[in-house]
């Protein structure tokens, strides 16, 4: 089981992320704009435990948005301060500014969002300018479930198969 984790990683890693020299060519088109970031924290079947970054931009080079697939990186715990440093240390390997950093789209978990030590107020730190934008699907998944709790268990069934 252990040896398809790894398949799959090296997949994701080798396959699905931007090759070196697109990643170098992303930057150089990101390195004069301002960019927000769509993360998500994960942990696959070895316990491993990774950060799946997005980015978004608008690119001078194509005139249009665009949103990519950025990293798979791996994280050193579920803290708010493992999770934002990771995030951190991997724009500076990138050599991208986290300055121009605008906004951070992420899921509304406590580690990620609440109003002291998360995520956000760890990169609110290091940018003061940064805007928190949650999660919608999370966010009515959220309403969806609660909205269920109140219907009688027989009804949950039927609602469960739309």
């Amino acid at each position: 089981m252990q040896s398809l984790d790894i398949v799959c990683k090296v997949i994701t890693n080798n396959c699905t992320r931007p090759c070196y020299c697109f990643t170098e060519d992303l930057v150089d088109d990101i390195s004069k704009v301002y960019f927000s970031l769509i993360i998500d924290k994960s942990t696959d079947i070895s316990c491993t435990k990774q950060l799946c970054i997005i980015i978004r931009y608008f690119s001078c080079r194509f005139i249009r948005i665009i949103t990519t697939f950025l990293g798979l990186i791996d994280r050193q715990g579920e803290t708010a301060d493992a999770i934002a440093s990771t995030l951190l240390e991997f724009l500076k390997l990138l050599k991208m500014d986290f300055k121009n950093c605008i906004g951070i789209g992420t899921d509304g978990c406590n580690v990620m969002v609440r109003k002291h030590n998360s995520v956000y107020t760890k990169l609110k730190q290091a940018n003061p300018n940064l805007q928190l934008v949650k999660c919608i699907c999370h966010s009515l998944q959220l309403c969806a479930s609660k909205a269920v709790e109140s219907l009688p268990r027989c009804l949950e069934f039927l609602v469960g198969k739309w």
